[in-house]
């Protein structure tokens, strides 16, 4: 196993991150509740090993931590002892739970209730089944989670969105009050990372 730390590996980490929150905000605009679920998993997983990645080798991402998101914000929220991060704690709770639905043995076994929505989860309606397992997932809770990462790590949110399609700009800027300042307001903006 390797020790060695990987330089830039926060770059494409930070990279990847925005990706996956690009296409789960897609996935909740067309309707697909597991997929937005899965993805944006995938994105606070890429966001929170960015961060770690400068102290934390690859191998030990992967292996020590894997795709448990719980495991991961603690080590994250570890790093930064003068913010208060634990308004994120129950939505991080709440996203780990979706890889549980990554392949469909739990629905097919236990049935589920999906539920993703823009406003804040405990607004959403509880299931009236109690035998189904129940997934909440805020995409504006996601949102605020990104910008407050990027401002955490220090990151510039230009860098990894200065070269978005139209498209994918358009479905991050969707109901996201969050991103006003994750894009450059002109084209002579020098993006760092």
């Amino acid at each position: 196993m390797s020790t060695d730390i990987a330089p830039n590996a926060d770059d494409q980490f930070f990279g990847q991150g925005m990706e996956y929150h690009t296409a789960g905000r897609f996935a909740a605009v067309a309707g697909f509740p597991k997929l937005t679920g899965n993805l944006f998993h995938h994105a606070v997983e890429m966001f929170i090993k960015a961060h770690l990645s400068k102290t934390v080798s690859l191998d030990d991402l992967k292996d020590k931590y894997g795709h448990k998101l719980t495991k991961l914000w603690g080590a994250f929220t570890a790093q930064f002892p003068r913010e208060d991060l634990s308004i994120f704690n129950e939505f991080i709770q709440g996203l780990d739970r979706f890889e549980k639905i990554r392949y469909p043995d739990l629905i097919l076994e236990k049935g589920a209730s999906i539920t993703v929505g823009w406003g804040p989860r405990d607004t959403f309606g509880a299931s009236t089944d109690s035998f189904l397992t129940s997934f909440k997932l805020s995409v504006s809770e996601m949102d605020a989670l990104v910008n407050r990462l990027f401002v955490v790590c220090s990151v510039n949110p230009h860098w990894y969105t200065m070269g978005l399609s139209t498209e994918a700009r358009r479905a991050l800027e969707m109901f996201n009050a969050s991103c006003k300042t994750w894009f450059p307001t002109n084209t002579s903006d020098e993006p760092t990372s």
